[in-house]
């Protein structure tokens, strides 16, 4: 359980405010064009690098889990590109743009292997081995190295500012910029590039301070500027631009992920266009906080948790939200009755340091909600069918309410304990016929020890084990729920929950998708690199 001090002048005004319950949400319901696939617009947590196409018409973005395919016009993902058991080290694409080539590492960290898909099918390529460019060729853009050290000078120059634009003047790059207006030099990926970023330029003048500033990216060696953007023109940036970029002459691309060890942010892609005067942001993507985004499967529903303070619960045959929760406390006891009538979780308060600390259970019945006092944290909650009565456990002993009338009950009869069959310690990871087990992020089929699921966040079996759950590797808001014998993929589920944005998105083998309100937006219809919106709405 959670503890945290709170200020909240009235128990009752923070039970009022723990729960907002939401019942009814719309979404579409379509089915790809012949020959289309759809493909959601979530793209990987984070970048590490970016490779531009020959044809200037598509780009890739790496991480160590996975490769994805973007339509550089729009900034439309087309296809993600992964390998279950090794991590990508490097990336490249064949000189007449067919082929997306990749590098593969295992848990060594040694390369093993090169690894080869079609760049307009995600189909892969036998013979990639023979047909990518050589490895001690400059073709080849690294994943594993993409983020260098921030010093791009040498180790006996001082890394304080004054040291920094000592650095500049050395290398004859003062007349490139405001040597006084200089904040600070970072290395990026491509070899001999700099960004310098300065602040306070009457070219920075932004309405917020968060854009006032310019990014240059110098060749050290040909002492020159390849690209030069300003916060203005980046306005929609999640931050400073550092580190991951490409850059082809005319087009920018950059992408952030967040360098605080507190927020974990999506990447947020942009193309810039420096032949324009001033440099033009053709389109950006927005980004998205997921440090804390946690997505899994309980008693049939899916569970998402953008925060530990807030739940949303989805029902995965109909794509409809049925409940959020905000500002809950001890979320791990969090519950629900058969008929989804009821919902309850554990409840702590301590409003200074000065105050007593407030038990209790927090319950939402029919969209009213109640509070239900106990001397002690809870460790558990129990509902039964109709969740009529509620059961809490505090310090091994049990106590129930009348869920109606609120009165305590002085003698009950406690139901059963629904099982949790999951490979996280609270189930077993083994099936009862000993057929199937829970290894380290993969399902073994123990008579023959073949693998049918690896390389993945998690795995949790269905209570009658013929399916089994999975998340991740990449993006992280995602579970797949596979046929544990055959190992069929049956349907994928994208979701997100936050205070700007919340949505799920159900990608079922036969190709159907369904698209809760608001998300019709995140996801596309692609065939090879053609891109259609996400249309044939079916409103329910």
């Amino acid at each position: 359980m959670k503890r945290r001090v709170r200020s909240k002048s009235l128990l009752t005004a923070a039970i009022l405010a723990l729960v907002s319950a939401t019942f009814q949400q719309t979404g579409g319901a379509a089915e790809p064009p012949p020959d289309f696939v759809a493909v959601t617009q979530v793209g990987p947590e984070h970048t590490e690098a970016i490779h531009i196409a020959p044809s200037r018409s598509w780009f890739l973005t790496g991480t160590y889990n996975a490769i994805v395919v973007w339509d550089m016009r729009t900034g439309s993902i087309l296809r993600g590109l992964r390998s279950a058991g090794a991590q990508f080290t490097r990336m490249a694409i064949s000189t007449d743009g067919r082929i997306v080539f990749a590098r593969l590492a295992k848990d060594t960290g040694d390369e093993t292997e090169t690894v080869g898909w079609s760049a307009e099918t995600g189909l892969s390529i036998e013979n990639a081995a023979m047909l990518a460019p050589s490895l001690n060729g400059s073709n080849w853009t690294w994943i594993a190295h993409k983020w260098p050290a921030a010093r791009p000078f040498p180790k006996d120059v001082p890394f304080d500012l004054a040291g920094q634009k000592k650095y500049l003047t050395d290398q004859q790059l003062a007349a490139l910029v405001d040597i006084e207006k200089v904040e600070s030099i970072e290395a990026t990926d491509r070899k001999g590039v700099i960004q310098v970023t300065t602040s306070g330029e009457a070219r920075d003048n932004a309405e917020e301070s968060l854009w006032s500033y310019h990014a240059y990216f110098i060749d050290v060696a040909r002492r020159k500027i390849v690209a030069d953007v300003s916060g203005k023109t980046l306005r929609t940036f999640c931050g400073r631009p550092h580190g991951a970029f490409a850059f082809d002459g005319r087009h920018l691309l950059l992408a952030l992920t967040s360098p605080s060890e507190f927020t974990s942010t999506n990447i947020n892609a942009l193309l810039v266009d420096t032949a324009s005067a001033p440099p033009a942001l053709k389109w950006s993507r927005p980004c998205r906080n997921n440090r804390f985004s946690g997505m899994e499967v309980r008693r049939g529903l899916i569970v998402v948790s953008a925060t530990p303070d807030q739940v949303t619960l989805w029902d995965p045959a109909t794509g409809r939200r049925i409940i959020h929760i905000d500002d809950i406390h001890a979320s791990d006891v969090l519950t629900w009755s058969t008929d989804l009538s009821t919902f309850a979780t554990g409840f702590y308060e301590q409003r200074t340091v000065a105050d007593p600390h407030r038990y209790g259970v927090a319950v939402i019945r029919s969209g009213k909600k109640l509070f239900f006092a106990t001397d002690a944290e809870v460790s558990e909650v129990r509902l039964g069918d109709d969740g009529s009565k509620i059961f809490a456990r505090t310090n091994g002993a049990w106590s129930a309410w009348d869920a109606s009338s609120g009165a305590r009950l002085s003698s009950f009869d406690l139901p059963a304990a629904i099982d949790e069959v999951t490979a996280g310690g609270r189930g077993p990871k083994k099936s009862p016929d000993g057929k199937f087990e829970i290894g380290k992020d993969r399902l073994i089929e123990t008579a023959s020890g073949r693998a049918l699921i690896r390389g993945h966040r998690f795995l949790q079996f269905s209570e009658d084990f013929r399916f089994v759950w999975s998340a991740g590797p990449s993006p992280a808001q995602t579970i797949r729920m596979w046929e544990t014998v055959s190992g069929r993929l049956l349907w994928q589920a994208t979701a997100n929950d936050s205070e700007s944005h919340d949505f799920l998105i159900m990608q079922y083998a036969d190709g159907r998708v369904l698209a809760s309100e608001g998300a019709e937006d995140l996801v596309k219809f692609v065939r090879g690199f053609e891109v259609r919106p996400f249309e044939g709405l079916q409103r329910r």
